[in-house]
């Protein structure tokens, strides 16, 4: 989660991204950066945070969580990703799978 406000939020996404394997952290990663409504607020600018995601080919969103609408359209496209990639990783837990039952969401999120 990177928050568009905070210029140290990017720096500190790139660091952890540093340390971990491109392998294994493809199919696992999203960066989601929040308060993406704020651009008066932004310390720094989206084609960074899409420069930074497509060199690590990692997928990226950009939402105001704090809008309902939008929250729940940003659970549909997470629980879109996660579907496409459980395919490709065994190491999901069914706890996981069980949050992202439809019914699960739309009674969280609704």
């Amino acid at each position: 989660m990177v928050d568009m406000r905070y210029k140290s939020s990017l720096e500190n996404c790139k660091t952890v991204l540093k340390g971990i394997s491109p392998y294994y952290s493809h199919g696992r990663s999203l960066i989601l950066a929040t308060h993406a409504d704020k651009v008066d607020e932004y310390a720094f600018a989206k084609e960074d945070v899409e420069f930074f995601a497509e060199l690590h080919e990692i997928p990226y969103l950009f939402y105001n969580l704090k809008d309902k609408i939008e929250l729940n359209d940003l659970v549909q496209k997470i629980l879109t990703i996660v579907e496409l990639n459980e395919q490709h990783i065994s190491r999901v837990s069914s706890s996981f799978r069980k949050l992202c039952e439809f019914d699960t969401v739309t009674k969280t999120y609704n």
